[in-house]
């Protein structure tokens, strides 16, 4: 089967971010015409996310009484980055978006209370280019670099609970978490000057082994995402 890649400078970043950033102001008018059938959402915490920021943002489609369908795209660039990482202030080449849908069973629903049970299909697409870091190869003992092009994709599904609860008129907050089965698929490519690391330099040197986060373990994992957040909404 043929692999279709899509360069990543064939949308200008620029316009795409102004296009993401769009969504959210034309959702909350949209929702003001259409009260009760449609939620504008947010989630105001994934920009400071360390290793990952990005802006989330979506909307949920009334299906009736009991069923809605959601929709959350996201979008991290390196000019929208301003956390910092490792001592890299922007991130070097960074690049992220996302895709989610969400399907959603009401259980029980009032005024200012909605309690749920859903399931969400997602993927993630991140890269950027890494300097002085490290990682753990799938063939090959750990090794530090000067500099190396990273690749991220995750997908998944996940097992939601949640409520969407009114705090004030025309918004409110929606709380969840979930569980469920994802792969994820870490690349590096073009490393520059590779070699192990020396052990007295490791940050953890109570343990036989350092310690990995899961965007330094190489190669293709399944594993159990586990989730808890919180979004904004409008209606």
């Amino acid at each position: 089967m043929m692999a279709i890649e899509i360069d990543k400078h064939m949308i200008p970043d620029k316009l795409l971010f102004i296009f993401f950033l769009a969504i959210f102001p034309l959702s909350m008018a949209h929702a003001q015409t259409e009260k009760n059938l449609f939620r504008a959402t947010f989630h105001p915490f994934s920009p400071l996310n360390p290793f990952a920021p990005r802006f989330r943002t979506g909307a949920v489609f009334g299906m009736g009484d009991e069923r809605a369908l959601g929709v959350e795209l996201g979008y991290g660039h390196e000019s929208t980055s301003f956390v910092f990482t490792n001592g890299d202030y922007p991130k070097e080449d960074y690049r992220l978006w996302s895709l989610g849908v969400e399907y959603f069973l009401l259980t029980e629903k009032s005024s200012t209370l909605d309690e749920y049970i859903s399931v969400e299909l997602y993927y993630i697409n991140h890269s950027e280019t890494l300097l002085n870091g490290r990682y753990n190869p799938t063939d090959a003992n750990r090794v530090q670099f000067d500099r190396a092009d990273y690749l991220r994709q995750k997908y998944g599904i996940n097992l939601k609970v949640g409520i969407f609860a009114k705090v004030f008129k025309g918004c409110g907050v929606n709380l969840y978490g979930g569980v469920g089965p994802r792969i994820r698929n870490n690349r590096y490519d073009n490393v520059i000057n590779p070699a192990e690391p020396n052990d007295l330099e490791e940050n953890f040197v109570l343990f036989s082994e350092p310690i990995y986060t899961a965007y330094e373990k190489a190669g293709v994992a399944l594993g159990v995402n586990l989730l808890i957040g919180a979004k904004i909404y409008f209606e």
